[in-house]
């Protein structure tokens, strides 16, 4: 409440605008504390592989240094010996840097750059990522830093959202009425727009009264409206085995089975023959993270 109090008496913005914000804030940073358990898993995969590695490096090279009369060594065998002792060195140098990654790792709650990290570091490298001076790459990076704010939306307001709301015309065409974000501004932004992707699915939660939150993106191509919809989620049976999926011309064949092998489900899932278009490769991911 203190930090919404505060936003607020800073940016003459609505409050249903600041908690927009927050929450998108919040959801940015349980996402990379998210990854970071991947990466930390990651990590700790490396370290045991290379460890591994090197074991069995030092053991191929004790038993070929018993082999050689260090008395009389044959012609290359120094060189040889130079050279699988190198190899050794730069691995276990390799290993103590990732330890000490990984010791790290804990210490921090991770970096979240808003803008991206690759154009935050380009001002101390100005003419190689193409800026003539700071005033430039300043402007470039307020512009990356406010391509795009997000609505969140209430099942108790109307259309699942105060500040913004659409009205199905049919054929995937809506009506959107989106209010200004400013404090002491009613005025309202309406145009009409076409949505593709899974145009039942928002119809059905727009039709139930379900909560409906909006990203609003802008890029080199022009500005995207993205709604964010409900999906209920298939009931599969909770069971210990094994998901087997066969690819096959236009659908796939997916099956469960436990771990003695008896058959407990199976269905057949389509998916679009020709992934040339963009639409089509979005239906199979669809249908991908369907199956998942």
């Amino acid at each position: 409440k203190q930090t919404k109090r505060a936003l607020m008496a800073k940016f003459p913005v609505k409050a249903r605008f600041v908690n927009s914000a927050m929450n998108q804030a919040k959801a940015k940073m349980a996402s990379l504390a998210e990854i970071r358990k991947t990466q930390k898993a990651v990590l700790s995969n490396r370290v045991k592989t290379l460890e591994d590695e090197i074991f069995k490096k030092t053991e191929e090279w004790k038993k070929w240094h018993e082999t050689i009369d260090w008395k009389r060594p044959g012609k290359g065998d120094c060189a040889e010996n130079k050279r699988r002792k190198d190899v050794l060195y730069k691995k276990k140098n390799r290993l103590h840097r990732l330890k000490q990654k990984l010791e790290c790792f804990d210490k921090n709650n991770g970096r979240c750059c808003f803008g991206s990290r690759k154009l935050f570091l380009a001002q101390y490298h100005l003419k190689e990522n193409g800026f003539k001076d700071h005033a430039e790459w300043k402007k470039a990076w307020r512009k990356a830093r406010a391509c795009s704010f997000f609505l969140i939306g209430s099942k108790d307001e109307t259309q699942g959202n105060q500040l913004c709301q659409l009205t199905p015309k049919g054929n995937g065409r809506f009506f959107m009425k989106q209010r200004s974000i400013h404090k002491d501004d009613r005025t309202d932004y309406c145009l009409e727009l076409k949505i593709p992707y899974l145009t039942e699915q928002l119809e059905k939660n727009l039709e139930e009264g379900t909560a409906v939150s909006y990203q609003f993106v802008k890029n080199k191509k022009g500005c995207y409206i993205q709604p964010c919809v409900t999906i209920e989620r298939k009931e599969a049976p909770q069971i210990e085995g094994m998901i087997g999926i066969d690819i096959n011309d236009g659908f796939f064949a997916v099956s469960g089975a436990t771990k003695d092998g008896s058959l407990v489900q199976f269905e057949d899932i389509p998916f679009p023959k020709d992934l040339c278009s963009k639409a089509n490769a979005s239906k199979l991911k669809e249908a991908i993270s369907g199956i998942f």
